[in-house]
């Protein structure tokens, strides 16, 4: 894995937790996409553990993972459908 460097939009919010994968900044803020880059670059120790986090993370949403909870959804979807 390796960390993200991201703009704090929809999607990749749903994909990236801000400093456990990588860094979510606002979208069009060039210092802070500067920053995030400069730190990960220093600081090898935390470029590590970031890196571990988002495989961890990526693992998660594999095909098998994302259909599995699309099932539970669409399970639970239609117990409610039931119970009225």
């Amino acid at each position: 894995g390796l960390p993200v460097v991201a703009s704090r939009i929809r999607g990749t919010v749903d994909l990236v937790r801000d400093e456990r994968e990588g860094f979510l900044h606002e979208a069009g803020d060039v210092q802070a996409l500067s920053r995030s880059i400069a730190r990960l670059f220093q600081d090898s120790d935390l470029r590590a553990r970031m890196a571990a986090a988002a495989r961890l993370r990526a693992e998660s949403f594999t095909w098998k993972q994302v259909a599995r909870k699309y099932e539970e959804l669409f399970k639970e979807i239609v117990a409610r459908r039931n119970r009225r």
